[in-house]
């Protein structure tokens, strides 16, 4: 993910850590959350917001729809991997 390779440079740069560190270890020294969890977080709120509208708002048509970087959710994220 290029993401994730631009925050791991972020961390290096915060923490002074070498190239070869564990990228978990990378990730809890300064703080910084895994772009994964991030996207997923955004992707759950976009559902709560679509799931919010009224009926028959024109927004909830974006549910589902191919986007850039994938599909839109059309519904709240599964929670099975909690």
């Amino acid at each position: 993910m290029k993401i994730q390779v631009f925050v791991n440079t972020q961390a290096r740069g915060i923490t002074g850590c070498f190239q070869t560190t564990n990228q978990s270890e990378l990730m809890l020294e300064p703080g910084l959350i895994p772009t994964t969890s991030l996207l997923d977080n955004q992707s759950g709120r976009f559902a709560i917001r679509l799931a919010s509208l009224p009926v028959g708002d024109r927004a909830r048509e974006l549910g589902g729809a191919p986007s850039e970087i994938g599909r839109r959710p059309a519904a709240f994220p599964s929670l099975s991997g909690l």
